[in-house]
This record gives structure tokens, sequence and C-alpha cells, in this order.
């Protein structure tokens, strides 16, 4: 009988499992706790000047927590900055260093303040009715005063501007008041503001009276002639790496003959000459006495002679003869002061026939023109007949 009984009590406990099973699985999931809000307390309430420059005040929030025990994955939230023209930086809370920040602008008189207001926020979420924001906290920051008369933020007793005042150009306006502190007539602002020292002397160029080392003061270039964005005064000899005056892929900057006329730049006046008042500087100026012959016929000091031949005429281009008047002891005397050479032909304007320089330079043959030239032909028959009389 018991074992009957036992057996059928095991029968109903199987009976009952499955319908165990089933409840506990029909049954909802129990969720992790919804988030509490973290929460802050604020630090001391600084109090600061123009003079101190960008304060930072490690480890200045307190009591930080995200609300779960946890201090991870947060971040303050600046929520208001009453009076904010006090502030060249405004406030700002790093995480994690807790570091409060700011900077006061230079000028900002004594006894002034602004209140700060913060949230601290971490990264759980709001689910299920979660807080992941903190309660707003407020801080004050007040300002102090320094004495700081050029408003640079430097303390007028530590500044060397005001401890060993400057006045470069001795015009009586030191230059930290001083526009052109040169006086060259440049605004320092166009001459980098100190930052800028275009010839690497050591001197910036707005303390330079001569920029660029070129031997002509910056008073003396004060535009930009060949509008190539930069001045002149900051450009030596008016060269720079984008001008290749003569082609040749050799920029003027190294080129030693810029305007490939045979004539060294140095004895041109290295872009400081100019001769004919052109505007064009002997070294680039292929007429630098402007007298009509290219410099590349006329040779050392004749480019830029009005006379070169000293025969008391302006030098002119070529003449009746076909010989530029600068290379003739007298217009069209057909007399060169220099012998003709490198084979070049000039041909007369009178007869027409060509002379063919030798490129030795000292001799010339006749060449076939289109007039008659009647002494030409006289003496050839005046060699003939000289030729019969030998033979007899």
């Amino acid at each position: 009988m018991k074992n009957t009984n036992s057996t059928k009590l095991k029968l109903r406990q199987l009976a009952i499992l499955p319908m165990a099973i089933g409840a506990a699985l029909a049954s909802p999931v129990l969720s992790a706790a919804p988030n509490n809000a973290p929460s802050f307390a604020p630090g001391a309430e600084p109090t600061s000047n123009g003079c101190d420059g960008l304060v930072e005040i490690s480890n200045w929030a307190q009591q930080v927590t995200d609300g779960d025990g946890e201090t991870s994955g947060m971040k303050f939230i600046m929520k208001g900055i009453s009076n904010p023209d006090i502030f060249s930086k405004y406030p700002f809370v790093s995480w994690p260093s807790l570091t409060l920040s700011y900077r006061i602008k230079p000028g900002t008189p004594a006894g002034l303040s602004s209140t700060v207001t913060a949230v601290l926020q971490d990264t759980s979420g709001t689910g299920q009715g979660g807080n992941d924001t903190s309660e707003a906290k407020s801080w004050s920051i007040a300002t102090s005063g320094c004495t700081d008369i050029d408003l640079d933020g430097i303390a007028d007793e530590i500044d060397p501007e005001i401890v060993l005042p400057v006045d470069t150009d001795g015009d009586g306006i030191y230059d930290r008041d001083d526009d052109d502190d040169d006086n060259d007539g440049i605004p320092d602002v166009d001459e980098g503001s100190g930052l800028v020292d275009t010839d690497g002397d050591g001197t910036p160029d707005s303390l330079d009276t001569d920029s660029d080392n070129d031997g002509i003061l910056d008073a003396d270039e004060p535009g930009d002639s060949d509008g190539d964005g930069i001045p002149d005064s900051q450009e030596p000899n008016g060269d720079d790496v984008t001008t290749d005056t003569d082609g040749d892929g050799i920029t003027d900057d190294i080129d030693l003959d810029d305007d490939n006329d045979g004539i060294p730049d140095s004895l041109e006046g290295d872009g400081a000459v100019d001769t004919d008042g052109d505007g064009i500087p002997d070294s680039r100026d292929l007429d630098s006495d402007g007298d009509g012959i290219s410099d590349l016929v006329e040779s050392g000091a004749d480019a830029a002679a009005l006379d070169t031949d000293n025969d008391g005429m302006i030098d002119g281009p070529v003449g009746n003869n076909g010989l530029a008047d600068a290379l003739e002891t007298s217009v069209d005397s057909g007399v060169l002061i220099a012998p003709p050479g490198n084979g070049d032909t000039v041909v007369d304007g009178q007869s027409g026939d060509g002379v063919a320089r030798s490129s030795g330079g000292g001799g010339c043959t006749l060449g076939t023109g289109s007039g008659f030239d009647p002494l030409l032909l006289l003496t050839a028959l005046m060699a003939v007949v000289g030729l019969r009389r030998r033979r007899t």
C-alpha cells in the first residue's frame, strides 16, 4: 500500500513540473535598476584679473559621482555665464581632471563678477525613468585689478615695454603706441608687426630702415613696382623667385644677367640704377640709356652713354648707311669706332651691298646687294687692267 501511494505522489509531481516550467517562462524578466543622476559640488570661488593670463585650477570640482558608485563616462556642460564680457576665454570645467579654466580680458576693472552655471552628465542614459544629468550648480568668479597701461595682459611692473620703453625712430612716441616704429612711411602692420625679418639680420622689418638690405632705404621703396604682391621694401633688388626677365629659365634672384644683354647685373647697378628714368632698372632694361640702341649693340659703359663714340652727336638708331651712329666716329661717316665681328651682316643703306663681319672681327667681305655701286665697278676695272699689264 505504501508503495502504491509513493508511486502516485511521484506521478503528481511529474504532472506539475511542466506547468511550473511554463509559468516560469511566462513570467517577466527582472531588469537592472534605472540610472541615478550624477552630482558634484563647485569648488572655491576664484578672483582673478587681466594680468593673470589663463587661469587653470585643477581638481576644482568636488564630491563628483554618477549616482551609482561609478565615476566614468561623464562630462560637464556649461549652462549659463553672466557678464560674459569680462572674459577673453569663457569658463569651462574639464573631465576627468575636474579643472576649472578661464581668462579675464585685459583691461577689465576690479569689482566685477560673473555667475557661472553648469551640470554634470553621465553616459548611462534615461531608460526606465532614469536620470543622466545632475542638478545645476552655480558659482561666482570675481575680478581684481592690475596696472596694464598697454592692455597686453602683462602687468606694467614686469612688462619690458613699460619698464624700458623703446622709441626706435626717436619721434617721441614709444614703439608700443607708434604705428610706424622706424618712421619709414610704411605702417608696422604692413611690415609684419615685428614678426617678419626679410633680410635675416636680426632686426624685424618694422624696425629696419632697409628691410631687404638692398642699399635702398624703405622710405624710398614705398610701393610694389612689379605688381607681384611683394612690397619693394621687402624685395631685394626688386627681384623675387617669380621673375625671369629674359625668359632664360633662370629666375632674376639667381641670374647674373637678368636681361641677357651680355653685361653683368653687377655692372648695371643690380636693380638700383635706372639711367634713363623709365622705371626699369638698367639690369632689366635692354636700352639702359634710352638712346634707341640696344645694350646688345653697346657694351660696358657705352650702354649707359648717350654719345658712345664721342663725336659730339647723341647716339641714334641705324642711319642712312645702315650703321648705328653710336658706332661711327661721325654721323654716316662709315668709319667704325670698333671693328665689326662675329659674321654679322650690316647692310649699307646707300649701295645695298652687304658687309659680312668676319669671325675674327677684323675684315669684311663684299656681299651682293640690290643696288648699283659705280665705285665698286671702277675698282674692279682698275684691278683687271693692272693684272693685264703685269702679264705683258
